[in-house]
């Protein structure tokens, strides 16, 4: 039924959605926030093995999530170390290359050859 009002959408759902409903009608589904409620209401009548399934999956979907943001932060934490550690032998080497400068200039300077 095209045309049919978001009011008239809800009426129909809560009409033709009994325990014997397996799947809703098109144009039911097509709304979102029904589609939503369908999604849910499965959730819900889910048998004692379905829903130990469905919490199953969310908890490896929560390991997954805790795992990933570990590997991310050991990876920034190891890339700093890296970027300090980089930094500290550049600074080394700029020193080293101006104090060689400075004891050359020296040199010139002192008439020392």
């Amino acid at each position: 039924m095209k045309g049919d009002s978001k009011k008239d959408l809800w009426m129909r759902y809560f009409t033709e959605m009994t325990a014997e409903t397996r799947t809703p009608a098109p144009e039911l589904i097509a709304d979102p926030d029904i589609a939503k409620a369908v999604k849910l209401l499965e959730v819900i009548n889910y048998n004692k093995a379905e829903e130990y399934l469905y919490d199953r999956y969310w908890d490896g979907v929560s390991v997954e999530a805790t795992w990933k943001g570990i590997g991310r932060d050991e990876g920034l934490q190891q890339g700093l170390l890296q970027g300090l550690q980089k930094g500290r032998d550049e600074g080394l080497q700029q020193g080293r290359d101006e104090e060689r400068r400075n004891l050359a200039a020296h040199r010139v300077r002192h008439g020392f050859r």
